[in-house]
């Protein structure tokens, strides 16, 4: 009994020390990679600082370098430089050796920095460099230093110690200049290009300001822009490089401010996207022809397209094809259209895209779309609208709220014999120049209402058949600005519009022309009504 006792107490123990010894092992192995991590991590960080302390030691340097360099009387800048750096380059380089600098310079900074100087271990001794030991270069001129190798800090590679990159080595060193700059800088927009980003419309526009401070005593600074909104910038932004990313269209003003209070002139710079699409006739040939028509026409009924979108999806290299551009030769970004399961799309790097001023038939016959989006389409430009909906037969409801009609001349049958359609909002249509509403909603058999407020028509003088065959519209709205003094054609305007009545009750499915109808300006709380003349 007692040996057993004794065996069951070597068992316990051993099953403890077991588990304590397994715990252990973990732990240290866990320690072993904390310490291991940390002191990477040490390395890491050790690098970084030296790597900072020996480009302060060198600018300090070059600054003193800029001030025994100035010119006097018949001397010049370069001239004292090359006679300082020369002498040195020439003692301890070799022709090949001042080769490579040269070409290694223009590799990291370009070559509107001016010339810099490599400084190797003999060239750094014979001038007096004590506590640097990576190679670099520098431009006096400029005061500027530029390491040779650069640090990998962080994944990025870091050449100066005034990179803006915001982790460590991007806080902005500002030297203490023995004679800071006090001219006003200038600045100039020098470029603009379409950048992708995480945006509503997934596109910004980069800006690329060029800064000038007259001279080369450098005070660090930051750029200033904001989007002008009735007249003035609500909100300013702030960066300190020399680029940044807005949205996609507006006017923005942007000014410089350098570290010495010193403010630049105020740049205003006005985005208008130039994109634009072919005329209507050839984009409905385009689009029908996508979808699998063959010796496509404008009068040619497509029952295969039922959607038409836009993407901000960027689609593969076999669409990206000149057989598949829909828009001008002048435009700044292609538009490519294609036919996917149904749905017409279009993508560009431009996401406002402008409709061609002779937008007229553009889905004319398409007679199975259901569904089209403009969010992305801009009309200003539009003068032609003709034809461009018709027969559309199965479109229930079009949004064209977003158009802008201003300079549109003829909406001859726009909408004629879009017989499903019951909704329809052209309430925010300008149609000062219009001349033409012949047939304009023809055959629109599902619509109720129309709300013409809106309706500017002392210029229109053709109204044939423009609510024809309208079987369920009931009212029409209305404003003073809905004129007939120019009107020569209005031959069967309200035909076969049975439950159409007006101010006075009455029904008008006759075929009497304009000159027997007028209207009744209620306002806006009470809108006008068509009503027949006693």
């Amino acid at each position: 009994m007692k040996n057993v006792n004794i065996k069951k107490c070597i068992r316990e123990n051993s099953g403890i020390t077991l588990t304590t010894l397994v715990i252990t092992v973990i732990v240290l192995l866990i320690l072993a990679g904390v310490a291991t991590s940390t002191g990477i991590e040490a390395i890491e960080n050790t690098k970084h600082t030296k790597f900072v302390a020996e480009l302060k030691i060198m600018q300090s340097h070059v600054n003193q370098w800029y001030e025994d360099c100035k010119p006097n009387n018949n001397e010049t800048f370069e001239g004292n430089i090359a006679n300082k750096f020369t002498a040195v380059s020439a003692k301890n380089a070799t022709e090949d050796e001042q080769a490579q600098t040269t070409l290694n310079s223009s590799n990291i900074l370009s070559s509107e920095y001016g010339n810099y100087y490599l400084l190797q271990e003999s060239q750094k001794s014979a001038l007096g460099i004590e506590g640097v030991s990576q190679d670099v270069l520098v431009s006096v001129k400029d005061r500027k230093v530029v390491s040779y190798l650069g640090l990998k800090w962080k994944n990025k590679m870091y050449y100066t110690i005034d990179d803006q990159s915001g982790e460590g080595i991007g806080e902005v060193y500002n030297v203490e200049y023995r004679n800071p700059n006090t001219n006003a800088p200038t600045i100039a927009v020098t470029g603009r290009t379409v950048y992708y980003g995480d945006t509503a419309k997934n596109v910004k526009y980069r800006f690329t300001v060029d800064i000038t401070q007259g001279s080369h005593y450098i005070n660090k600074g930051d750029l200033y822009y904001g989007k002008v909104e009735n007249g003035n910038v609500k909100s300013w932004n702030k960066t300190a490089d020399n680029t940044f990313l807005v949205d996609r269209e507006g006017t923005y003003k942007i000014y410089y401010k350098d570290a010495a209070d010193n403010v630049s002139n105020e740049v205003e710079y006005v985005i208008e996207p130039k994109t634009t699409l072919i005329d209507g006739s050839s984009f409905n040939i385009k689009m029908k022809t996508l979808a699998g028509a063959t010796s496509a026409t404008v009068d040619t009924v497509d029952t295969n397209i039922t959607n038409f979108k836009y993407t901000t999806i960027k689609p593969n290299n076999s669409i990206l094809i000149d057989n598949n551009k829909v828009s001008t030769s002048n435009s700044q970004y292609p538009i490519f259209m294609w036919f996917d399961n149904g749905t017409i799309y279009l993508w560009s790097e431009e996401n406002w895209i402008y409709m061609n001023s002779n937008s007229a038939c553009m889905f004319n016959k398409c007679s199975n779309i259901i569904s089209l989006d403009f969010d992305n389409f801009n009309t200003d430009n539009v003068k032609l609208m003709y034809f461009m909906f018709q027969d559309c037969n199965n479109l229930k409801s079009l949004d064209v709220s977003n158009f802008n009609t201003s300079n549109v001349t003829s909406m001859t049958a726009m909408f004629t014999r879009c017989r499903n359609l019951t909704e329809l909002d052209v309430s925010k249509f300008n149609t000062d120049k219009v001349t033409s509403m012949q047939h304009i909603f023809y055959g629109c058999s599902g619509l109720k209402e129309l709300d013409l407020r809106s309706f500017n028509t002392e210029n229109v003088t053709n109204m044939w058949l423009m609510f024809y065959n309208c079987k369920s519209l009931q009212t029409i709205y209305v404003s003073s600005s809905y004129k007939t003094l120019k009107v020569t054609n209005s031959l069967n305007m309200f035909l076969d519009c049975p439950k159409l009545v007006g101010g006075s009750g009455t029904a008008y499915n006759s075929s009497n022309t304009d000159a027997t109808y007028a209207h009744i300006d209620g306002g806006t709380s009470n809108p006008g009504y068509f009503t027949r003349k006693e």
